[in-house]
């Protein structure tokens, strides 16, 4: 974005600035997953990975984090499993979330889960999240 400014006094003498605003995107072009996809609460250890995300190199290093979510009927009207529109409601905060792995600069790691809610069939529901170092993230 540019911003300019331009004044002048009443004896017509005027100037003008620029100014130049870059803006952060969030990392790009990568996946969250999880493995095994069903387990045992307590017992299945799961391999929780985030790869293929890339940015800027000047927004680098990457950190990725892992936060239980709620079920989207619980935090959105109205409802949506629209894999995008949630990530959106996640990484602005909107969803009220339980970090399971705080950020952190692996993008794997592992971890055993407690068990789900009855309202989603009991199963637990998992984000990815990668941000860069000036604080843009994004969420799978």
């Amino acid at each position: 974005y540019s911003l300019q400014c331009t004044a002048s006094s009443p004896s017509f003498e005027s100037g003008r600035t620029t100014v130049e605003i870059h803006t952060n995107a969030p990392p790009v072009n990568g996946v969250c997953t999880t493995s095994p996809s069903v387990g045992v609460a307590a017992l299945t250890v799961f391999s929780l990975i985030c790869s293929g995300w890339t940015d800027d190199p000047e927004d680098l290093p990457l950190g990725y984090s892992w936060d239980f979510v709620p079920p989207a009927e619980a935090w959105t009207w109205p409802p949506t499993s629209d894999p995008a529109a949630l990530g959106k409601l996640i990484a602005s905060g909107a969803a009220v979330r339980a970090p399971l792995i705080r950020v952190a600069p692996n993008e794997a790691t592992s971890s055993v889960l407690p068990g789900g809610v009855s309202l989603e069939d009991d199963r637990v529901l998992l984000a990815g999240c990668v941000r860069d170092q000036l604080g843009a993230v994004v969420c799978t």
